[in-house]
């Protein structure tokens, strides 16, 4: 995330550091300070919250007996898809599925997305 943070002279100058995936999905979250441009989060704040939720949450995912998809995109930096795939296995009903797309699979490929979903809810 570096490089988010702070204020951008011009909005297309924060589009830009935020990428082609990530800028369409921030575009809520933009917004105008004085003469120049921000998001409305401080990007290493969210990190810092990210990393306080993160932790062993096994035994709540096991203890589900409802069917769960699990989708990973095959350019997402965020998600271990090793992690994901144990996920799968250790659940019953589970069903792990990759996509060409980052992290963000609804935006990146979101036909592609929506097909796997309906799949899976007629299922």
């Amino acid at each position: 995330m570096g490089g988010w943070g702070g204020t951008h002279r011009l909005r297309e100058d924060l589009e830009a550091r935020l990428g082609p995936r990530l800028a369409p999905y921030l575009q809520n979250s933009i917004h105008r300070v004085a003469d120049e441009w921000a998001l409305n989060f401080e990007p290493a704040e969210f990190l810092m919250s990210e990393k306080a939720t993160n932790g062993d949450h096994w035994a709540i995912w096991l203890k589900s007996q409802c069917a769960a998809l699990v989708v990973l995109g095959r350019e997402s930096r965020i998600c271990d898809a090793a992690e994901l795939r144990t996920m799968t296995q250790w659940r019953t009903g589970t069903t792990f599925a990759q996509l060409e797309a980052g992290h963000s699979v609804h935006i990146d490929a979101p036909k592609e997305f929506a097909d796997l979903l309906r799949r899976f809810l007629t299922a």
